[in-house]
């Protein structure tokens, strides 16, 4: 039986609304405005006591929706703040590292990096469908501003299509993705901000064969 519900085991992705309150929202706002160490790209928000909150936060709002299913664990969030000042355009891709610990020596685990001071290694296929990301929405994300597109269904197969569904979304609403999704990013035209919290959930420290750099 699958962890996740059949609708993202299919597609590979799911939207979702209200995954968090306006009040949660405006503190998240401006902790992130706050904070002089918080720039895009930022891997160790979960250093923060307010981040490693959120995660628990979204994780039982995907429980008590019956999304998913067993012990999961934030292993990373990373900050993402595409603006008229910091604008990027990201080419088709998986997403295939994960953080650890420390680095180890295993079979079929490769291609070792180290990003933000955090170990990141590239798991098997089969360990990385069990894992799955939340893209949460801190602004309107549009076509316009640089909104996710993906390719459905891109998770379950070696080749796919060029990402082709723009995924758009109010403040307050999340993509849930495989990190084996085929997805991209252009560029924003029209200068609005699209700030966006990327989590990554993996098993439990009991059910995973590895010791995560995060276990929020």
């Amino acid at each position: 039986m699958s962890v996740f519900s059949n609708a993202f085991d299919s597609r590979g992705y799911i939207c979702l609304a209200d995954v968090m309150s306006v009040e949660s929202l405006n503190d998240i706002k401006s902790y992130l405005e706050s904070s002089s160490t918080t720039r895009a790209g930022d891997r160790r928000l979960l250093d923060h006591s307010w981040c490693r909150d959120l995660a628990g936060t979204i994780r039982d709002h995907l429980e008590c929706r019956k999304l998913i299913a067993g012990n999961y664990v934030a292993t990373l969030c990373t900050y993402f703040d595409k603006s008229a000042d910091s604008n990027w355009g990201v080419a088709s891709h998986r997403d295939l590292s994960v953080p650890v610990k420390r680095k180890f020596c295993r079979q079929s685990w490769k291609n070792w990096t180290v990003k933000q001071g955090i170990p990141h290694v590239q798991p098997p296929t089969q360990f990385l469908l069990g894992m799955f990301a939340i893209r949460l929405n801190i602004d309107h994300s549009t076509a316009e501003n640089g909104a996710l597109i993906v390719s459905p269904c891109s998770h379950q197969t070696e080749t796919a299509d060029p990402p082709s569904v723009v995924v758009e979304g109010l403040p307050r609403s999340a993509l849930m993705m495989s990190p084996m999704l085929v997805h991209a990013s252009r560029k924003s035209t029209n200068g609005t901000d699209r700030r966006v919290l990327h989590f990554l959930f993996g098993p439990s420290q009991q059910s995973s064969p590895v010791e995560w750099f995060y276990a929020a």
